[in-house]
């Protein structure tokens, strides 16, 4: 079965960014970016032969909706998202109700595009997977570089909504491992020894600050470095301060984006191949 395509239409560079990174990270679609408003975005949709249009509401004029209308009906079968928050979904609703199109809330999240696009076209995501089956693991593009061997990657995290999601997002890649405590996370590095390591901040027990503290401890020990990024929902000034203290590669807050995580990951295990 072959890859369904999608055009992501705006009128600003960088704004379909989040999107593109998922898709590019997922591989479950061939997509294109349209920058040119939506009458270049038609004709791409057309070339293209595309399975479904997404339309940036945050960037393109209230009167190219009419030609959003018109491509609807030139084009049955073809599904349309309108991407906004909210007020902009509102704001489109009320001038255009005779159109109710689906919404891609804003921001993009992983879990959530694939679910809206996989509604919107009517497919399952045993479906969507078929063509990505056929292709050898070691084939597929890796987001974390040239890689000879694939990176591992320890999650540690009380959330398993957040495990969750970080397996679905990196696991094609890496050689994962998760975990829901400090406790479970030494044992597992010093077993393993992972190339990278995401950290929650608060957790039951031994908390993130303080597993990175017991990692700092070992590196006196031996040669062992590992990359740590605190991906966690804690904003606090003085706490980020206490785990800055302790240099991790990368301090994110949740809810994160693919477009945070990959780019820190991948610079963390760069900065170790340095070494």
């Amino acid at each position: 079965m072959k890859k369904r395509k999608i055009v992501l239409c705006t009128a600003k560079a960088g704004e379909m960014n989040e999107i593109a990174h998922i898709l590019d990270l997922t591989k479950l679609f061939d997509f294109t970016i349209c920058e040119e408003g939506i009458d270049v975005a038609a004709k791409i949709v057309k070339e293209f032969s595309a399975d479904l249009l997404v339309v940036d509401l945050g960037t393109l004029p209230t009167n190219s909706m009419v030609s959003v209308m018109s491509l609807q009906i030139e084009r049955e079968d073809l599904p349309i998202l309108v991407y906004g928050d909210a007020l902009q979904y509102a704001d489109f609703l009320s001038k255009y109700m005779g159109y109710p199109l689906n919404q891609l809330e804003k921001p993009a999240v992983l879990d959530k595009v694939i679910n809206t696009f996989i509604r919107a076209l009517k497919i399952s995501l045993e479906e969507l997977k078929k063509p990505l089956e056929n292709v050898p693991r070691q084939e597929r593009k890796n987001p974390f570089g040239d890689c000879k061997v694939e990176p591992k990657i320890l999650v540690v995290d009380d959330e398993p909504m957040m495990l969750k999601f970080v397996k679905r997002m990196l696991d094609p890649y890496c050689q994962l491992r998760t975990t829901t405590n400090g406790e479970n996370a030494i044992k597992m590095i010093e077993m393993e020894r992972p190339d990278v390591i995401l950290l929650d901040y608060m957790m039951p027990g031994m908390d993130g600050v303080e597993v990175l503290k017991e990692i700092r401890q070992s590196k006196n020990e031996s040669d062992y470095s590992p990359g740590i990024i605190f991906v966690t929902g804690v904003d606090n000034g003085e706490q980020i301060k206490t785990a800055m203290q302790l240099e991790p590669d990368a301090y994110l807050l949740k809810p994160v984006k693919a477009a945070e995580l990959i780019p820190a990951i991948r610079r963390a295990i760069q900065k170790r191949k340095k070494k």
